[in-house]
């Protein structure tokens, strides 16, 4: 491999990175403050789920007069979501969204588990025909698909994989403030 290549391959990774964190500082304030505190090595997995977070959500924003295109938009995240947990597409990133490159090498270099990603897109989609959770149930059930899904993911970057987070990351959801 060509050295001046492969530096500008890195280069090229470490803009895709900061574009994601720069995304998710100013659409997830919040949450870019709390990536600050993971572990430099755990940081831009966390910043591409965030991002994906972000994306997903939006669907329901942009697609509010036609919501069989944001189905169309939820099922094409879905379909390459599966494409990078296929074994046979570990070796190469996809290169035409930002967030999807950012999430193959995150998925890859922490082995995260597509369950919580499809719970996410489930809640998405769901969210496309309710405009709000109409009982309390129905409010705890979208919070878990969603919120806890994304709590699982950012202990899956770091490296915490055990029945105790599970249920801490569950009932963290208790005391989120809604």
């Amino acid at each position: 491999m060509n050295v001046a290549r492969g530096a500008n391959q890195r280069r090229f990774i470490s803009q895709q990175a900061m574009t994601l964190r720069e995304s998710v500082r100013k659409l997830d304030y919040d949450h870019f403050l709390c990536g600050l505190l993971l572990p430099t090595p755990s940081r831009d997995a966390f910043y591409a789920i965030r991002a994906f977070n972000i994306e997903i959500a939006r669907i329901k924003d942009s697609s509010r007069t036609n919501p069989g295109a944001g189905k169309l938009r939820i099922q094409w995240w879905r379909q390459r979501l599966h494409d990078l947990f296929d074994k046979r597409n570990a070796a190469s990133a996809p290169t035409d969204h930002v967030v999807l490159a950012e999430l193959h090498a995150a998925i890859h270099k922490h082995q995260l588990t597509q369950r919580w990603f499809d719970r996410i897109l489930e809640a998405r989609e769901m969210d496309l025909e309710v405009d709000n959770p109409t009982s309390m149930r129905d409010l705890d059930i979208y919070a878990e698909k969603t919120a806890a899904s994304m709590l699982h993911l950012t202990l899956e970057c770091l490296d915490v994989r055990n029945d105790a987070a599970d249920v801490a990351a569950r009932s963290a959801l208790s005391y989120l403030p809604f």
